[in-house]
């Protein structure tokens, strides 16, 4: 795969991973991650939407506070 580094930190290869469990459909010679080398505003945006939607789970324990914060709580 064209993305693939050994230069990639634990937090980017989380997103990484949850990326490929999100789009793979068993067509690994078609499959398209959206995943490029070097690709930090990808990176960016999926780290955002992983964290909004980790935040945003029903058993997250922090997600209140954070709503409160943000404050869209009502």
């Amino acid at each position: 795969m064209v993305w693939k580094s050994n230069e990639l930190d634990v937090v980017d290869s989380g997103f990484i991973t949850m990326r490929h469990m999100e789009t793979y459909m068993g067509h690994g010679n078609y499959w398209d991650t959206i995943l490029k080398k070097s690709n930090d505003h990808i990176l960016k945006t999926l780290r955002a939407k992983y964290y909004c939607e980790i935040l945003k789970n029903e058993y997250s324990k922090v997600k209140e506070d954070v709503l409160k914060k943000a404050k869209l709580a009502n």
